[in-house]
């Protein structure tokens, strides 16, 4: 579950008019399946894509209580698993076995999920068929003989929705109350429930079955949601955000703690149903995916698409819990009002520790806000007045590297909400993401609160307020101490400034504040904030014609939700410091700019930093002591003379580029003598790549000797980098953060903006076939790296070449990238 990340799963269908008693139909049927596989393979491959290697057998056999139209409940335990077993070895023969199978080694290792039951409860019924299936499908006696002693099974599978509407009624069980929804998964006992045991956790599920299976069969549950179709008919106290039915936020919390089940079982896979659908024909019943199908403007808008809380809860343990897996306990210490206390009622953390840090995930259920504290060692200590989440991380590898052992919150649990804690390997704290129910009535995603020191205020301000402003400023204006509404857009015009001083500015949506040529606007520790999500302001626009003086100025502010805080066109001058911007697309864009200083900023939340473009030659200007944190690119410059431009000091953790330099004519940064005193840390690659990509003018970097570990990968600049004599001292702006990168999941990026590099099979003994598509024209090459960044083979490859095969001799990981001087991907290879 934790580390295989996202792999396709095809199904391969039954059909239900096989002949019971006949085994040669079963086996015509396999012998169509062999060729559905063996074509989707092929089929893959012609298009430079990965084949499919798992593979799932049918689709809940025991559905309805029949086999093939057999009931199965009537019959004893082993006659119930040879039903499902004969289609099973039949579809596994054909593929693997019969006449050698059409298996071919270059795919990969098959992985075979079955047998996919409707519901573990509604076949074991406490009896042991789930035993006797399993014996079944792995070859245990008395079966050796029969199943020649071979799996036919790697990764045992079955169902789980714990609620659902119309079918709940109908046997007498009443719906499920919010209580019920929070207990189900550790305390069933006595809940309602359709597809799920009402006796015990679902972990004790998951032990069983691991106690059947031999260690080399994992365990998955391939569909799981809260239910599986919305409430039509009122059973359901309602299907809203607020209730507790698919589309509700407390289902994402449900999905959040499921997955924490999962990791704490050792399941191998965990898949929820369904990603999107749902359609007006069915009345939209079974728009339980995690995005939206439902026209209905109740229902998020009406946005078609538009992301769940089952969306933004699965997002935020996929992205983020790929270490090791702990379960805190929480201790109330009488805070009132008292959360209930037994089977992590209502307050429930889980926590994945890796050397990169902690990662802790809090789900308040309950409808109260409550101050918080946090234990690393496991030590019980509390503190009065805040709930205690206590974890013990001391068998750990990474917990010696740890220098704080406790935490107490600076911001409050809020009601009916979901946060993540981030941590640095010594335990220091880093950032803090809050999503509510509020936000997510807002049709809003997971809001970041704090960033070591700098809180960024949760306050939901109500957008357009009566009285506020808008229209033409001509003559000088001030506003200080004031709290100001902004309901239309304003434009500055002559020679006149705008100055918000001291002051909070709520900016109604897709509203803006734009100067003329010769006048200013200044914003001096001020708070200028726009409605959340989708009604987002635009920002502040600076038209400019290279008059002389500083035309904008931010000092000591906060800037939040808008588009694009600061746009320029032509300006002359500009300062921004020691203030914090946060969500939104690009945080600063400067178009033919003359002169800046951007210094001492947190960026955040944002797909781009900072974009500059046809920055006029001959100008000082500096990026100076700036934290960027986690943006896709934190700079980009395209046919820029940044000749006199100094990148200094800035802490930059990016997911694509720290970088991103085209066409541009930029300055060495640091010299000879004094690094540039940059750090990059990528957070979406274990191994740093892309901390400079530059094209246009030569260039050089200059590292610091404590920088030396950092800057020994292969790929992490196009451009000359040179160890300077010494490392620059930076002011500590931001805690520093000198620990390994964090495990990560899959890398998202489009497609058709990259060049496609396909090497597999993956692992394999030393020979790879390498795909090659979507190459533009240029001078290409195919590297190998070993781990510690030296060369292992490079060759030319040609823009038209679709595929060449590339062979390694040692065993060991190694990275492929194919490169040009404006592309580069990687991927990372296994020899075994």
């Amino acid at each position: 579950m934790q580390d295989n990340g996202m792999v396709p799963m095809l199904t391969l269908p039954l059909n239900e008019d096989l002949d019971d008693d006949n085994d040669s139909t079963f086996i015509l049927a396999a012998n169509q399946i062999k060729i559905l596989v063996k074509e989707v393979n092929l089929g893959l491959i012609a298009r430079a894509k990965l084949p499919v290697t798992h593979w799932v057998y049918s689709n809940e056999p025991e559905e309805g209580g029949k086999i093939l139209g057999v009931p199965i409940h009537g019959y004893d335990n082993t006659d119930a698993a040879k039903w499902i077993h004969r289609y099973i070895k039949a579809y596994y023969d054909a593929i693997i076995v019969t006449g050698g199978g059409i298996w071919q080694t270059s795919w990969g290792t098959p992985v075979f999920i079955g047998p996919e039951l409707y519901g573990y409860d509604n076949y074991n019924h406490g009896t042991g068929k789930v035993n006797e299936l399993i014996k079944q499908l792995t070859g245990q006696a008395p079966y050796g003989t029969i199943n020649d002693i071979r799996n036919y099974i790697n990764i045992f599978s079955w169902h789980y929705y714990p609620f659902n509407d119309e079918s709940q009624q109908l046997i007498g069980i009443a719906a499920p109350t919010r209580e019920n929804v929070i207990d189900i998964l550790q305390k069933p006992t006595g809940v309602p429930r359709y597809m799920t045991s009402n006796s015990r956790p679902l972990l004790a599920d998951i032990n069983e079955v691991k106690s059947y299976l031999p260690s080399t069969i994992g365990v998955a549950i391939t569909e799981a949601n809260i239910c599986h179709i919305n409430d039509t008919s009122g059973f359901f106290a309602n299907d809203s955000i607020t209730g507790t039915g698919a589309n509700s936020f407390i289902a994402g919390q449900f999905w959040a703690e499921m997955m924490s089940v999962g990791m704490e079982g050792g399941m191998k896979i965990l898949n929820f149903w369904s990603s999107i659908e749902g359609q007006s024909a069915d009345g939209y019943r079974t728009n339980v995916g995690f995005l939206n199908t439902d026209p209905d403007p109740s229902k998020f808008g009406g946005t078609l698409g538009a992301k769940k809380s089952t969306f933004y809860h699965y997002k935020m343990l996929a992205d983020h819990f790929h270490g090791n897996f702990y379960r805190g306990n929480y201790i109330h210490n009488s805070v009132s009002p008292t959360p209930p206390t037994t089977y992590f009622k209502g307050i429930k953390t889980f926590a994945s520790m890796e050397p990169a840090g902690i990662k802790i995930v809090v789900l308040n259920q309950h409808d109260f806000a409550y101050d918080f504290h946090v234990n690393f060692n496991g030590s019980g200590t509390n503190v009065s007045g805040r709930v205690t989440l206590d974890f013990n991380f001391s068998s750990d590898p990474s917990y010696a590297g740890l220098n704080t052992f406790m935490y107490d919150g600076v911001l409050a649990l809020p009601r009916r909400s979901t946060t993540l804690l981030v941590f640095d390997c010594d335990g220091n704290f880093v950032s803090r993401t809050d999503y509510t129910e509020t936000e997510a009535l807002a049709n809003v995603d997971p809001q970041l609160r704090q960033v070591g020191t700098v809180v960024i205020k949760p306050t939901v301000i109500a957008c357009g307020m009566p009285g506020g402003i808008g229209g033409t400023i001509n003559s000088n204006t001030t506003f200080i101490n004031d709290t100001v509404s902004v309901n239309s857009n304003i434009l500055v015009t002559g020679t006149a400034k705008l100055s918000f001083i001291n002051c909070l500015v709520v900016m109604a949506p897709s509203t803006e504040i734009k100067a003329n040529p010769q006048a200013s606007i200044e914003v001096i520790n001020s708070t200028m904030i726009g409605c959340e999500g989708t009604k987002k302001w635009n920002g502040i626009v600076m038209n400019g014609n290279y008059h002389a003086g500083l035309k904008l100025l931010i000092q000591n502010s906060f800037i939040i939700n808008a588009i694009t805080p600061v746009t320029s066109v032509k300006l002359g001058d500009l300062k921004i410091t020691g203030s914090v911007f946060v969500n939104g697309i690009t945080a600063v864009d400067l178009d033919r700019s003359e002169m800046f200083s951007i210094s001492g900023n947190l960026f955040a939340a944002f797909k781009t930093g900072i974009n500059t473009t046809k920055t006029k030659k001959g100008y000082v200007s500096n990026i100076k002591e700036n934290l960027f944190y986690d943006l896709e690119t934190a700079m980009k410059f395209l046919d820029d003379e940044h000749n006199k431009l100094d990148i200094i000091c800035n802490q930059v953790m990016y997911k694509q580029e720290g970088i991103k330099s085209v066409g541009t004519d930029l300055k060495e940064q640091g010299t000879a003598t004094l690094s540039a005193g940059n750090e990059f840390i990528k957070t979406t690659s274990f191994i740093p790549t892309d901390y400079l990509d530059h094209t246009g003018t030569a260039t050089k970097y200059y590292y610091g000797p404590a920088q030396t570990a950092a800057f020994s990968f292969p790929l992490v600049m196009n451009v000359p980098i040179i160890m300077a004599a010494a490392d620059r001292v930076c002011p500590i702006l931001f805690a520093p953060l000198a620990c390994p990168p964090w495990i990560v999941g899959i890398e998202e990026q489009a497609e058709e903006t990259k060049p496609n590099l396909l090497v597999y099979p993956n692992p394999s003994q030393g020979e790879f076939t390498v795909s090659l598509s979507n190459l533009p024209k240029g001078n290409w090459s195919l590297t190998v790296y070993d781990v510690l960044g030296k060369l292992i083979s490079s060759q030319k490859v040609d823009s038209n070449m679709e595929s060449t095969t590339l062979r390694i001799s040692s065993k060991g990981i190694y990275f492929v990238s194919l490169q040009s001087s404006d592309n580069r991907v990687t991927q990372k290879v296994i020899v075994e």
